[in-house]
């Protein structure tokens, strides 16, 4: 089978999130935070477990956590984009933060969950164990879609295609014009934010000064995207993007060849190792391999619907760009013989009867060069 893959959801909880490897877990994790906000150690909430499978639980394997200050934590790798991401991912820290108090839902009837609501809420007020007792929750979202097709190559600087596209690209919406010159130019690819900026985060803040407020502290959502981040090895300089490039490049290393830029990180060499040797039982193959065979089917779906679509729309926005042109071509040459006509004594109406304008248009023409 070669070496496994770690974006496979399974996998990635297998390494990140099983007992023996809360180190790798921990490096990541802090690689994401912020200097400030680094932590010491890492439990467990949910920890990977084969017999998860025997109680049906294979589709529950995000990664939940918990560090020394108590704030709790949703690690997840999703291969399988989706327009409601961002609701998801919302719904998911709301679930983590609400879940804190599930034990009220538990409760048999409504009065006894008013009762328990007040007595919170009386602790609160005392300053003791209630909603303050609430944890934040972070929300760290690797994000690897398959949105993205490769195409046959074309030289860009030289492309005659290109250059013929750019003479007609007046006549072109600008996404006409992207999605042509992404055919001609081999670089078709749609990620959840449409910048170059690898990692986002989102947090609670004034919209006006921008501030935070401590009451309001307990929501982070973390954002990477693994296909944003590519070039040479020695460009990928912090600790995040050299766990990036490992994720993204890791089945076709070795511990033996692991480049030097990656095992200078003490544990993206141990995962390196664990990928080695791990071992995957029957029924994790065969969920691992149904999701390699996602993989591949939806790029290739995708290659060949985004070639037929785009070949489809190139060619529809050249001929309206041709199209365009010559209607262009032909008003200026109405307007020309208008303005040769305007030194005679024709009145108006002659004029739109002999260029093919409306009198709208002779009347707007004569106003502005004022004769």
């Amino acid at each position: 089978m070669g070496k496994i893959n770690p974006k496979i959801d399974l996998v990635f909880k297998k390494l990140f999130g099983s007992e023996e490897n809360k180190d790798i877990l921990l490096s990541l994790i802090n690689a994401i935070l912020p200097v400030h906000q680094q932590i010491a150690k890492i439990a467990l909430k949910n920890p990977y477990n084969v017999s998860d499978y025997a109680e049906g639980k294979l589709s529950i394997l995000d990664i939940k956590a918990e560090d020394e200050r108590g704030v709790l934590y949703d690690i997840e790798m999703q291969i399988k984009g989706t327009n409601f991401y961002g609701k998801r991912t919302l719904y998911y820290w709301a679930k983590m933060f609400g879940s804190q108090l599930d034990y009220i839902n538990d409760m048999t009837t409504a009065s006894e969950q008013i009762t328990e609501l007040e007595r919170l809420a009386e602790l609160e007020r005392q300053g003791k164990l209630g909603y303050s007792g609430l944890k934040k929750c972070i929300v760290i979202s690797l994000i690897d879609f398959i949105l993205k097709t490769l195409m046959k190559s074309t030289s860009v600087g030289r492309s005659p295609t290109l250059k013929r596209l750019r003479n007609f690209k007046v006549g072109l919406r600008p996404t006409e014009v992207f999605f042509a010159e992404c055919v001609i130019c081999n670089s078709f690819q749609y990620n959840y934010f449409k910048d170059a900026e690898y990692k986002r985060y989102f947090c609670l803040k004034d919209a006006q000064t921008n501030e935070t407020h401590k009451d309001l502290d307990y929501l982070d959502l973390y954002f990477i995207e693994l296909k944003k981040v590519k070039g040479k090895l020695e460009s990928a300089k912090t600790t995040l993007e050299r766990w990036i490039t490992f994720l993204n490049n890791a089945p076709q290393y070795t511990n033996d060849n692991l480049p030097k830029e990656l095992a200078e990180i003490q544990e993206i060499r141990q995962a390196s190792l664990k990928l080695d040797i791990m071992y995957l039982d029957r029924n994790e193959k065969q969920y691992y391999e149904s999701q390699q065979k996602f993989l591949r089917d939806a790029e290739e779906i995708l290659r060949e619907g985004i070639e037929k679509g785009i070949k489809k729309g190139l060619e529809e926005a050249v001929e309206k760009a041709v199209g365009e042109a010559v209607e262009k071509t032909e008003l200026n040459r109405k307007i020309e013989i208008a303005k040769n006509l305007f030194q005679t004594s024709l009145p108006n109406e002659e004029i739109a009867k002999h260029t093919g304008l409306n009198i709208e248009q002779v009347e707007i023409l004569r106003k502005e060069i004022n004769l």
